[in-house]
């Protein structure tokens, strides 16, 4: 083996031992804060809020991976979680960065998606990054939970930030061969919290603006056979209109039947022989009475 290469291997011995350097002190100093961490993003996931992360440069590329670790899944199958990281939209970020200022790149994505309850996590190994202070400035204010990762040193992020965690590491590459680590040991911890079982969502049903004003439809099917109860009930029809009759319609086509409880009952006969159909009174969710002659 060469000089060179003697140089060179016993470089790449001093970059492993500064790197387990750093792990060991993050391991014995902020063990307890990735906790919290974690803890913090899983109960923001069980109240059904989001996490938003975002950086510059290496710290971008960081908050890309961990947002796709939350979104797809880290080492267990389960639902997705909501993560997004504000650095991917380059409409977005030219834009705002051309009509307003650099500085305000991930703030503004904030205000129009940002709520009380959310996470905000942001990454910066010099902890000066001024569109990172912002966001999080901003998320301070405004109800969500801010998390930072930075470097050694400390700054405005830690004023800024309910939880912060510093590498001890003053290089900027050291900073960041811990985040990656950090960031998988937070989505182990909030895979290890969710009490979701797998490829399970438990989303309310989604109604539409029928529903929730007049009630939901309740289909003819064959679970219920006869659209009518007894004499002097109602069983709501399409857009809850409370349809009254004996037990059932006798001797009615299924097309009129059907009509009848859509909210419509079929008229007199016309002069071309054919049974019109008409609306009863308030059959537009007020209510209206099968005439006898039907029951």
């Amino acid at each position: 083996m060469s000089v060179e290469e003697n140089v060179w291997t016993r470089r790449v011995h001093e970059a492993f031992d500064a790197a387990s350097r750093a792990f060991n002190a993050v391991k014995a100093r902020d063990a307890e804060t990735i906790v919290r961490m974690a803890r913090v993003v899983a109960e923001a996931f069980r109240a059904r809020r989001r996490i938003y992360l975002f950086g510059n440069g290496g710290s971008a590329a960081d908050c890309q991976h961990l947002a796709a670790e939350f979104i797809n899944r880290f080492q267990k199958e389960r639902v997705p979680l909501p993560a997004l990281a504000l650095t991917t939209d380059t409409s977005v970020l030219t834009s705002i960065a051309n009509d307003y200022d650099f500085r305000d790149v991930f703030v503004r994505q904030l205000r129009g998606l940002g709520e009380a309850g959310d996470v905000a996590v942001g990454l910066s190994t010099s902890g000066r990054s001024e569109n990172v202070l912002r966001a999080l400035r901003w998320a301070r204010e405004h109800g969500l939970h801010t998390l930072g990762l930075a470097g050694l040193r400390q700054t405005d992020m830690d004023v800024y930030c309910d939880l912060i965690l510093h590498v001890p590491d003053a290089v900027t590459r050291g900073c960041r061969k811990c985040t990656s680590p950090v960031g998988h040991v937070i989505c182990e911890l909030v895979e290890r919290c969710s009490s979701e079982a797998p490829g399970r969502r438990k989303t309310p049903p989604r109604r539409c603006a029928d529903d929730i004003r007049y009630g939901p439809f309740v289909p003819r099917t064959p679970a219920h056979p006869e659209p009518f109860r007894s004499a002097g009930q109602s069983l709501p029809g399409r857009h809850g209109i409370a349809l009254e009759g004996r037990r059932h319609l006798r001797g009615i086509s299924p097309i009129a039947s059907h009509a009848a409880c859509r909210g419509s009952v079929p008229g007199r006969r016309g002069e071309d022989g054919r049974s019109r159909l008409r609306r009863p009174n308030g059959a537009f969710g007020y209510g209206g009475r099968i005439p006898s002659r039907w029951a």
